[in-house]
């Protein structure tokens, strides 16, 4: 042997001892075999395999995608894509929505006190425009106008009374 290289190094067990710690053999498992009816929801699986052009007319429908034109958007709805139920519902909770909020300021009488605000805007406007006329400011149709938006325009700040909200 060269003396460069290492002696062998001995085995644990012998070369021919039979293996006594080998693992048991791990038992196989038994399959068992039932006849249970298989439930399943057809219709998932009806729009799993929906066709392509279906599924973008949809997408085009819900307002993914690009941009649609008047023609594309109204035959959309002829062909049903286009949920009318659904936005008839909500123009019926919109309009639900506003009749709440009317009784809520006829409620609070806003209404009446802002009405009353733009009658008092429109007839100081007319006083204003009367006084200009008899100033001698106003000389044609065209310089009444101008003198009319010069008025409406013209905003007040009034002070208004601290009701105890913080």
């Amino acid at each position: 042997m060269p003396r460069d290289t290492p002696p062998p190094v001995p085995h644990r067990r012998g070369h021919n001892a039979p293996a006594e710690d080998a693992p048991p053999e791990p038992k196989k498992p038994q399959l068992v075999y039932e006849a249970a009816p298989e439930v399943r929801d057809l219709k998932k699986e009806a729009t799993r395999f929906m066709p392509t052009a279906v599924a973008n007319k949809i997408k085009l429908a819900k307002g993914e995608g690009r941009l649609l034109e008047p023609e594309e958007f109204d035959k959309l709805e002829e062909e049903g894509y286009m949920r009318a139920e659904k936005e008839g519902k909500a123009a019926e909770t919109e309009a639900e929505a506003d009749l709440e909020l009317d009784a809520f300021l006829s409620a609070q009488g806003v209404k009446d006190v802002a009405e009353k605000a733009v009658e008092a805007a429109v007839q100081e406007a007319e006083h204003g425009m009367m006084a200009a006329e008899a100033k001698g400011e106003m000389s044609g149709s065209a310089a009444e106008g101008k003198v009319a938006e010069r008025k409406l325009h013209n905003v007040e700040i009034e002070e208004a009374e601290d009701d105890g909200y913080d």
